[in-house]
């Protein structure tokens, strides 16, 4: 992954505008700087090879997916009724990943096979058993992998965010594409009206998601100035460790570079920020992985977590990834409370993603305090008293 950067812009001089957001640090006689915290959660990764198919008429699932690396691979499965997504992999650290998020992930032993048939069509075999017992096994012959006009592909938000996968070279499930569930077979739908979602084949690719619920951050450590090399270190409820680091600083601007401390699934992060009187506003995201870059824009700016109580309508955001300019568009609608910010995201574009919505939140805990909260999906009521998954 490459590095990550983050660009904050001040409206009046970087120190100044800074020194008036000082918050005091409980038990101690200085001031500590508001930790700048995007509030949202990202994931972010490169894949090797993704395969997807819809499934018309099993009583449990209505699609499978596969996403295959060297150092890790998982299936995907689809809930029928509820709309959500089970993974299972055989890696523990991905497991522990997705659940603290509030994923249900399994672990499994998936078989992979790949062959060539007679007329040099790959075939995939994925097999593995679902956490109900049922035996999958899949077989995905693929056609010839091409350039593809529309390299975005857009899943419906659902109660784990939305979910966008950049593949500009895909190829169509070929004859001989089906998934047995139990012994009961279930062949690749045809139709081009739909082949994005129906079943596609594709290599070298991004995987981007905006996670709903709420992810906690504690601040281990900030800065008591801002000059060149001051830094904020951030720990999440597993233990995972993240820091951001002020690489210069110039009038009406911050250069900062935020990494994760062994972490996967965020590539390379950069944000920038504006500053007035009422704090921090987030105006652009861009996460870059594999020279792949995804972009979010907001107008007006998005505010970060603070210990304000405020609410605010009608933020426009914008969603692009390399050379498109909107994949996706909507407004916002933040509430914010005692340290946790709730956004809702309501969609205008793509058409099928606008009968759905999706929340998301973080809770930012002080300096010194326990980072030992877990995931949970925010009530659409208060998000002020964060304590438990209620799943």
């Amino acid at each position: 992954m490459k590095n990550l950067a983050v660009l904050i812009s001040c409206v009046a001089g970087a120190v100044v505008c800074f020194a008036g957001h000082a918050q005091a640090q409980s038990g101690s006689e200085h001031a500590t700087l508001q930790a700048p915290i995007l509030p949202m959660e990202i994931k972010f990764r490169h894949a090797n090879q993704y395969l997807t198919q819809v499934i018309e008429d099993d009583a449990r699932y209505s699609k499978i997916e596969a996403v295959l690396d060297s150092d890790r691979s998982e299936v995907i499965l689809t809930d029928k009724t509820m709309n959500r997504r089970a993974f299972y992999t055989s890696s523990s650290n991905r497991i522990d990943a997705l659940q603290a998020r509030g994923a249900d992930a399994y672990p499994a032993s998936i078989r992979i096979g790949n062959a060539l048939t007679a007329d040099s069509h790959s075939v995939y075999r994925i097999r593995l058993q679902d956490t109900y017992g049922q035996s999958i096994d899949w077989q995905f012959v693929a056609e010839q992998v091409v350039p593809h006009a529309n390299p975005e592909v857009i899943s419906q938000p659902n109660d784990q965010g939305f979910l966008f996968v950049y593949a500009p070279r895909r190829a169509s499930p070929a004859a001989g594409t089906l998934v047995s569930i139990n012994g009961k077979e279930h062949a690749a739908p045809t139709s081009s009206a739909h082949e994005d979602y129906q079943g596609w084949y594709a290599e070298d690719l991004t995987i981007a998601q905006i996670v709903s619920g709420t992810e906690f951050l504690a601040i281990e450590a900030s800065p008591s100035n801002l000059a060149e090399g001051a830094q904020w270190k951030l720990k999440g409820p597993q233990g995972q460790e993240s820091e951001a680091v002020v690489k210069s600083v110039s009038e009406g601007k911050l250069v900062i570079q935020q990494q994760n401390q062994g972490g996967q699934d965020t590539g390379g992060l950069s944000y920038e920020l504006e500053i007035n009187n009422d704090g921090y506003f987030l105006r652009s995201v861009s996460l870059t992985a594999h020279s792949n870059t995804l972009w979010l824009f907001f107008d007006p700016g998005l505010p970060l977590p603070s210990d304000r109580d405020a609410d605010r309508l009608n933020i426009a955001f914008n969603i692009g990834e390399n050379e498109l300019a909107a994949i996706a568009t909507g407004k916002l609608t933040v509430h914010q409370s005692r340290g946790v910010e709730r956004v809702t995201w309501e969609f205008d574009a793509p058409e099928s993603a606008r009968s759905n919505s999706f929340e998301s939140a973080v809770s930012v805990l002080p300096e010194g305090a326990a980072s030992d909260g877990k995931k949970v999906v925010c009530a659409t009521t208060s998000c002020s008293d964060i304590t438990d998954d209620p799943q």
